[in-house]
């Protein structure tokens, strides 16, 4: 990971090690470069992350634009039943045949304290995993 110049704590000459962040976890998300059905449930399943509390999926339309989110979740399973929309311009709106849409997992990580001076991490999601609807 590379940034451009930074202050940290009052020094632009100061180095500050980041935390590791389990961002784009090995997470065999399922449903993933596959069609799924518009008029049933949309099954979500993905690999646990070691330390997580909670998860949530967050489902973006083929716009990237926000689509669906879900409350916080303690396994590693989701049933979306009713397939509509929760977030902004998308709320209420139902999932679409012949779309694509776009979704990741993020984690909520359990951890109270760090090793190093600075920011404890609290949470880190997969890289994107995509799913059209038939």
């Amino acid at each position: 990971m590379t940034t451009n110049n930074f202050t940290f704590r009052g020094n632009s000459a100061a180095s500050y090690q980041i935390p590791q962040l389990n961002v784009g976890w090995v997470s065999n998300l399922q449903p993933h470069d596959t069609s799924v059905s518009a008029s049933g449930p949309i099954e979500f399943s993905w690999n646990a992350v070691d330390g997580a509390s909670s998860y949530t999926v967050d489902i973006r339309d083929r716009n990237n634009n926000p689509f669906y989110k879900s409350s916080e979740l303690n396994g590693t399973r989701f049933s979306w039943r009713d397939l509509r929309g929760n977030q902004d311009n998308n709320n209420g709106v139902a999932v679409r045949s012949e779309e694509t849409y776009y979704y990741l997992i993020a984690a909520t990580l359990n951890r109270s304290s760090t090793s190093i001076d600075g920011p404890t991490v609290s949470s880190g999601g997969t890289a994107l995993a995509k799913f059209s609807t038939r």
